[in-house]
């Protein structure tokens, strides 16, 4: 099982937690992959590519064996956990991780 320093150290993964928290606990793969482009500022098809692959085949299998999320279809759900619940309130001592643009 991995510790919280393990699934927060992960940019795109952390970035993606941030999405789900900010939008109702669900996103669809493709608007959190385009969260993460923009809050990188990075644009082009490559680095698009490369941010909706790696949730795909690294960051949501992940988070989802840990018990984080559930995935249904292409619906990211987060799953309310007590370890989910641990994590929320570490990242709301960062509260700026939280400010929309």
């Amino acid at each position: 099982m991995a510790n919280l320093s393990e699934i927060l150290g992960n940019e795109r993964r952390m970035l993606m937690i941030v999405y789900l928290i900010e939008n109702g606990g669900q996103g669809c793969v493709r608007e959190i992959a385009e969260y993460i482009v923009a809050k990188k500022q990075k644009n082009g098809h490559r680095y698009r590519k490369s941010v909706y692959v790696s949730l795909k085949q690294t960051h949501i299998p992940m988070l989802e064996r840990e018990g984080f999320v559930r995935v249904e279809r292409d619906t990211i759900f987060i799953d309310n956990s007590k370890l989910f619940a641990d994590l929320v309130s570490f990242l709301k001592m960062f509260s700026s991780v939280f400010m929309k643009e």
